[in-house]
């Protein structure tokens, strides 16, 4: 989990990784859910914001091996940080490869 300000409204946001959500042939893809923070009622009851790995878009390129086949597990790791100096906490979402 991680707090982070994603719309940038004052009110923090919480990050939720779910690195085993999606399974495709027991392959987990992962998501990342986002709840937006409000002010006198707190979180949103269902995710604001979906972030998830859409492995059917995934390309091959001669000579390499299939990516869809090595990433999984997005929102293994959640961080805010600010990285472009705006004064807001940026999310940082990391992801599980596989051999």
């Amino acid at each position: 989990m991680a707090a982070v300000d994603l719309n940038q409204d004052g009110i923090d946001d919480l990050a939720i990784g779910a690195p085993g959500h999606g399974a495709i042939d027991l392959t987990y893809t992962g998501s990342v859910f986002v709840y937006f923070g409000h002010s006198g009622t707190g979180l949103s009851m269902e995710p604001d914001v979906t972030i998830y790995l859409n492995k059917t878009t995934t390309t091959m390129t001669a000579g390499t091996k299939d990516r869809k086949d090595t990433l999984a597990g997005l929102g293994f790791s959640l961080r805010g940080m600010d990285l472009t100096g705006t004064g807001y906490r940026d999310l940082q979402v990391g992801i599980a490869k596989t051999a």
